[in-house]
């Protein structure tokens, strides 16, 4: 079963991509998965892909974050033929203006994208759902 939603996001990201896409579904109720369509206009076009979370963040694999809190863990994996890094981020105020956001970080990745089509399946699991997840990028 696959509940969820599709969000074109092209109008948002205008200015750099053709076509920006979407989708976010609970799978078998057993997982959350993004999927992200991305065309860039132009080659040398930087891609970031950031989630806020209050779990403490360690990187599992090159694809792979481990997210702990409360003795609880999650896994959230990116899948994707593009060549990605692994980053965390600081949510600490860059300006007088900036509210706090303490206890929380910024996971996720960037890359560097040429012309054409790009698909970024991003999976977050539980150790148990971990396996069951489809890591087909399917166009």
């Amino acid at each position: 079963m696959y509940r969820g939603a599709e969000l074109n996001l092209t109008p948002v990201f205008a200015d750099d991509l053709h076509t920006a896409k979407r989708t976010v579904a609970i799978v078998n109720n057993d997982y959350l998965q993004i999927r992200d369509f991305i065309q860039p206009k132009q080659g040398n076009t930087k891609f970031t892909w950031r989630m806020l979370t209050t779990a403490t963040p360690t990187i599992d694999d090159a694809k792979t974050f481990k997210l702990v809190k409360n003795g609880k863990t999650m896994y959230l994996t990116f899948n994707t033929t593009a060549a990605i890094t692994l980053k965390t981020w600081s949510t600490a105020p860059a300006t007088d203006y900036d509210l706090a956001n303490p206890g929380t970080v910024l996971v996720g990745f960037e890359c560097t994208l040429q012309t054409g089509e790009y698909t970024f399946l991003t999976n977050l699991t539980t150790e148990e759902s971990r396996y069951k997840v489809c890591t087909q990028i399917i166009e």
